[in-house]
């Protein structure tokens, strides 16, 4: 498929999610009856949709699946059918279907959805209270009631909140035992539990609950047919695309679809709309891309998961769900200044929490003379063989640069990319110097007149030339640029520590305050006379310097291997 046939593929979905039908879903919202007439389905649609849309092997779902998903939408899908006593010859091969696959459905090791146990078990009963007649033996019927018993007797983690939460989560597999009147806690004010169409297709026929059947009627009749897994899921689905566009590096080529996606976002942040506010990982992931792309959204919004009982007692921690904790930990990390205790505390706890779950492995753990004289190089010479190799890469692949870089910028830039390495290396050759005679820099001062220039340097300075913006010699040595600059590194100045442990503390202190005050620089209001795009290439340096440096030199580390391999050879 040509590019630009995928990028018009990658545009149409940002600008408008397509919802793809649950046949699980479906099912249960087939179920549901007409109001004072139990005779009749309320929402006639899906049944039609249930019968049209078998697959050839008898079951459900997507095409050629084995597995408990597959296993869920077909058992629902057979018990609609026969709640409207239709479709024979549907509901005959699906129960065989069911029969050959029922190891799996027993498999304790394959993947399952987190509330299978228990709706699985709850159709189950179901279908024999139907007198449906599943071609196994009742052992194995047993050996699944028996994981619904276990499951709800389960101490899984979390508080006793957190797994009152799983329950109304999973209300349709528990049915007329779960207490209808509680779950109503959980009510959106969209109307529905958790925004999920089975859920409320259940309440709508064990407690008859009139906003539940509102929330189906909005549903069905804005989708005409088979109903999604999730709804509403608008502001999820296109924040999801936004952030895997930007972590592939290509959100750029759909900059006008993301700022549509990033003002509706915003809109919805301002009017604590509660598809985000109500969701842990959406509205951390909304608050983090809508501050990293300048807009003024304050941490107030995030102040209901400054404890970490905000965590403790949601359904995440009761199914030890750790990507919700990560985009938490990730929204503390764009913090604009040192006293936002919001972000701080929440930095604090997620990153406890995390360490936890790393701990448990839960979380899978990336030539000085020469270019003195640069042009003139031929006059002087090459002191070996190694030294003209390195040379002439590094000149000619500068020069290969600076030339597309004139094109952009319209005038010569080679002098100031010249001076950038002239620099690099002279500070690189010192701190080479210190490395042989052993020497320890006294003062904080002292290692950073080399480090400044070694660790930014010409490579920053080359590709800023390449961004686009026009950058005049004003802006490149203005005060903004070498303030953003002075932020990417450590500071310049520090206290004398006591100890080394002391010294990391204060570094790390440090560290952070630069790292908010640079934040403000690229993501703040104000436009600068540095353009965005050389702006966010400071936080980004910034990043990957972090990465290097963290825990290392950068270089030694064989973490650093597999994250170099994960990025240039690894398949996306």
């Amino acid at each position: 498929m040509h590019i630009d046939e995928l990028r018009a593929i990658v545009r149409k979905q940002l600008r408008g999610v397509k919802l793809s039908p649950s046949s699980y879903d479906t099912a249960w919202v087939a179920m549901v009856t007409v109001h004072g007439s139990p005779q009749s389905p309320c929402f006639p649609q899906c049944v039609e949709w249930i019968l049209q849309n078998q697959q050839e092997d008898g079951s459900w779902g997507q095409p050629g699946a084995v597995n408990k998903d597959a296993l869920l939408s077909t058992l629902a899908c057979v018990l609609a059918l026969n709640t409207w006593n239709v479709g024979p010859d549907h509901i005959r091969r699906g129960l065989n279907f069911i029969g050959r696959n029922f190891l799996v459905a027993m498999d304790g090791e394959s993947v399952a959805p987190v509330d299978y146990n228990i709706t699985f078990s709850g159709m189950l009963s179901l279908a024999t209270g139907m007198s449906l007649e599943i071609p196994v033996i009742k052992t194995n019927i047993d050996g699944i009631f028996y994981l619904w018993e276990v499951e709800l007797e389960r101490d899984a983690g979390g508080t006793i909140l957190a797994r009152k939460a799983f329950m109304a989560y999973v209300s349709e597999g528990l049915g007329r035992l779960q207490d209808w009147d509680y779950v109503m806690a959980y009510l959106r004010k969209n109307g529905s539990f958790f925004n999920s169409p089975s859920t409320m297709a259940a309440a709508a026929i064990y407690s008859g609950n009139d906003r539940a059947l509102d929330y189906l009627q909005s549903l069905t009749t804005k989708l005409s047919g088979p109903v999604p897994a999730i709804y509403p899921d608008n502001v999820y689905s296109r924040l999801c695309m936004v952030d895997t566009l930007e972590k592939m590096g290509i959100s750029s080529d759909f900059a006008c679809e993301i700022q549509d996606i990033l003002d509706m976002t915003y809109r919805c942040w301002m009017q604590n709309e509660e598809e985000i506010m109500l969701d842990i990982g959406l509205c951390a992931k909304a608050f983090r891309l809508l501050r990293m792309h300048g807009y003024n959204v304050t941490s107030d919004g995030m102040a209901q998961f400054a404890e970490q009982s905000s965590f403790d007692n949601s359904i995440h921690a009761y199914l030890n769900d750790i990507e919700p904790l990560l985009e938490l930990y990730k929204s503390s990390q764009v913090r604009f200044s040192e006293d936002d205790l919001i972000l701080e505390n929440i930095g604090s706890w997620s990153t406890k929490l995390l360490k936890q779950q790393l701990s448990f492995k839960n979380i899978s753990k990336s030539l000085l003379t020469e270019i003195i004289k640069w042009d003139d190089h031929s006059e002087i010479g090459f002191c070996s063989k190694n030294v003209e190799i390195l040379f002439n890469a590094l000149y000619q692949t500068n020069s290969r640069i600076c030339a597309k870089a004139a094109l952009v910028q319209n005038r010569i830039v080679m002098d100031h990319i010249a001076e950038h390495w002239r620099l690099m290396v002279r500070a690189m050759m010192t701190e080479a110097e210190w490395a042989s005679s052993k020497h320890i820099p006294a003062t904080m001062e002292e290692y950073m007149s080399a480090a400044s220039h070694s660790l930014v340097g010409a490579i920053f300075q080359s590709a800023a030339y390449l961004l686009g913006p026009r950058l005049p010699e004003e802006v490149v040595g203005g005060e903004e640029g070498r303030s953003a600059s002075r932020r990417v590194l450590l500071p310049s100045a520090a206290a004398s520590p006591a100890s080394v442990e002391a010294a990391k503390v204060e570094i790390g202190r440090a560290i952070r305050a630069l790292r908010g005050e640079l934040q403000r620089l690229v993501f703040g209001d104000g436009a600068g006379v540095v353009p965005r795009s050389c702006r966010e290439m400071f936080w980004q340096t910034s990043k990957v310097a972090s990465a290097f440096y963290r825990d290392g030199d950068g270089y030694s580390p064989k973490e650093m291997l597999s994250v170099a391999n994960a990025v240039i050879l690894d398949p996306l």
